[in-house]
């Protein structure tokens, strides 16, 4: 069997860490196959069996039909050139995220054509990424569904969103991401540095990992607490966010640090690099409020961190099921209703969840707005984690009087706690209890048996004509008045 893995680029990710970790699996068994992306990483193009192609990279260049077929015989040609032959499967990453026009089109004439895909999802655009609607919008058949189609998902919940949107559940694969090399835990010491608690967020720090949130818990944490983030965005309106915490922390004399790696040392007797972040960290920290997939959930048990922060109750859920639960997690961040003007709260809704709408081509109406104001509400109490950055910034200046410390509450379990003594107790636990071998699951040797078990299931299947699955259906699974999230909608001018 001869397989194309097709994504936009294999620069640093979440997603280019599982096409290398596949692609070293698929060479070990001697299975051939060939990535196509449009960018590549100087050390895997030279380790990996890639082949860039031109226009594969994110772009938001327009494309015609012509264009389009002249693309796919682009991607054939490289794909046959390296394979010696077609590729038997076509394996598209986030084929539907939006990051460039031609991606999606190519798919859906492969699929007119019966080609065998396996169309593995990673993040929707439909999940908090408006920006890349236009991109996907003309596409004719954006998911399309046929025996020999099948999809891959990260997560429980958007397989089950997508079976619910008409996906036949045979055709539809839990694949979590490969995670760990083997089977146990890394040889390494559990022990943390006796020093005053440093809380490492190990990701980049765009908008939904919630940055202001990670600023509160610092602020209201033991005297000598430090919080550092490993990376800043790359997208230019992720970074306005990022410098504007950065400048905000500055100002305030916050001992947050910014994009810490290769840049500034943990400690005077340290270096810059990734591993030494990690070595010198008592605990890692997460308050994203949206993850497809949750990486530090399971990085912390690689690295026997204790990870305390924001629960997400999808990720949760999946992990739940291979016995993994992080006891130090919270729902909720309650702050005072009354330190936020309702007026101005309602003035902030109304112009974002207008602005994430419209970028979907609808528009909310009357009940849509009042049933996302009175979700924001909570006895009295407002979710920090969901608020715009400029109101979060408004809770954590009265947060600098220490007298306002008590009044901010923890949601734990559905019961309100005080969230100070709560973090006291969770920064003083440095050893949390880890299984002695880590989920099957998310290994490499599991993740390879799976794919190539849908591989092999996709070339048993007769080939039909496509239909395919209404992207409306999709897009109305997370397109909730009640749900609306702040951080999962683009900033507009009130932000």
């Amino acid at each position: 069997m001869k397989v194309a893995i097709i994504h936009y680029h294999l620069e640093p990710s979440g997603v280019s860490r599982v096409i290398e970790r596949a692609s070293r699996e698929l060479t070990r068994r001697g299975i051939a196959h060939v990535i196509l992306v449009g960018k590549c990483a100087y050390d895997m193009a030279n380790t990996l069996p890639v082949r860039v192609v031109d226009g594969l990279a994110y772009s938001n260049a327009p494309l015609d039909k012509q264009g389009a077929e002249k693309f796919l015989d682009a991607l054939r040609a490289a794909a046959t050139d390296a394979l010696g032959a077609p590729p038997d499967i076509w394996h598209f990453h986030n084929h539907s995220l939006g990051k460039n026009r031609a991606v999606p089109l190519i798919v859906s004439m492969l699929a007119s054509q019966r080609e065998r895909l396996l169309l593995h999802i990673h993040d929707l655009a439909e999940d908090g990424r408006p920006e890349n609607h236009a991109n996907i919008a003309d596409c004719p058949n954006l998911y399309p569904l046929a025996p020999q189609i099948h999809y891959a998902f990260i997560n429980s919940r958007d397989c089950n969103h997508f079976i619910k949107a008409g996906l036949p559940a045979a055709n539809a694969h839990l694949l979590p991401n490969p995670v760990f090399d083997a089977d146990s835990i890394p040889n390494t010491s559990s022990e943390t540095p006796k020093t005053a608690p440093l809380l490492l967020c190990p990701a980049r720090g765009i908008r939904r990992k919630n940055i202001g949130e990670l600023i509160l818990l610092t602020q209201l944490a033991p005297k000598g607490t430090r919080a550092a983030i490993t990376l800043a965005p790359e997208n230019p309106q992720s970074l306005a966010i990022h410098e504007r915490w950065k400048n905000f922390c500055a100002v305030n004399q916050l001992p947050v640090e910014f994009a810490v790696v290769d840049r500034i040392a943990p400690n005077s007797n340290s270096d810059a690099s990734f591993e030494s972040w990690i070595s010198h960290a008592t605990h890692f920290v997460t308050c994203s409020v949206a993850e497809g997939f949750g990486l530090v959930f399971l990085e912390s048990l690689a690295h026997r961190k204790p990870l305390i922060g924001r629960k997400l109750p999808h990720i949760s859920h999946d992990l739940a099921k291979h016995g993994i639960d992080h006891g130090k997690l919270y729902e909720k961040i309650l702050i005072p209703a009354d330190w936020i003007p309702r007026e101005s709260l309602k003035r902030h809704l109304e112009s974002s969840i207008t602005h994430l709408w419209q970028a979907w081509n609808r528009k909310p109406n009357a009940d849509e707005i009042e049933s996302s104001i009175a979700s924001l509400e909570h006895d009295g109490f407002l979710d920090f984690g969901n608020l715009p950055e400029v109101l979060q910034e408004r809770a954590i200046r009265k947060l600098l009087d220490p007298s306002h410390h008590a009044t901010t509450k923890a949601l734990i379990h559905g019961k309100t706690l005080p969230l100070k003594p709560w973090l006291d107790d969770a920064l003083a636990h440095r050893h949390q209890a880890h299984p002695q071998q880590l989920p099957e699951a998310y290994t490499i040797a599991t993740h390879f048996e799976k794919t190539i078990a849908i591989h092999a299931m996709m070339a048993d299947q007769a080939p039909l004509p496509p239909v395919a699955i209404d992207p409306n259906d999709i897009l109305e699974t997370f397109l909730v008045a009640e749900e609306f999230h702040f951080l999962k909608s683009p900033p507009n001018e009130r932000d």
